[in-house]
């Protein structure tokens, strides 16, 4: 997964207002994570536009993912299989980074654990019983995407 939306590195002049990471190896690797920033105008608009001109996928209809409607979508890289990794603005120079890594169309994590539900992708499920998943092995009859 392209993970150039995140900022490339934490400068001393970003107001960081929350950050989670977390990783977690059962037999898959998984990744959950989000970044807060607060931006002043200028650094806003520069990121802003940053963002903008990535080179979005497709992501509505994977894990039942509806159009972002609660945020302000600047930036997505979406995989049927692997999950995402995006960036959003409440508007007023605040920019949320998140992503959701993993495979076989669930999470092992509990996810609401760890990250708070406004800064997942509307729609979005990953539990282990979700209906994308149920789709996809059907589609696919097996639990890999080879």
């Amino acid at each position: 997964m392209d993970e150039t939306i995140w900022p490339e590195s934490i400068t001393g002049d970003m107001d960081v207002r929350d950050f989670t990471m977390v990783y977690y190896n059962p037999w898959d690797k998984q990744y959950l994570g989000y970044l807060v920033v607060d931006y002043t105008p200028k650094d806003y608009a520069k990121e802003v536009e940053r963002l903008k001109a990535y080179e979005s996928t497709d992501y509505v209809g994977y894990y039942s993912v509806s159009e972002e409607t609660s945020h302000e979508l600047l930036a997505v890289n979406a995989d049927e299989y692997h999950g995402f990794v995006y960036a959003l603005t409440d508007g007023e120079q605040r920019i949320i980074y998140a992503e959701q890594l993993f495979c076989n169309y669930f999470m092992d994590l509990d996810y609401t654990d760890y990250m708070p539900s406004e800064y997942l992708l509307d729609g979005f499920n990953a539990r282990e019983g979700n209906k994308y998943r149920s789709e996809k092995l059907k589609e696919t009859g097996s639990l890999t995407n080879e």
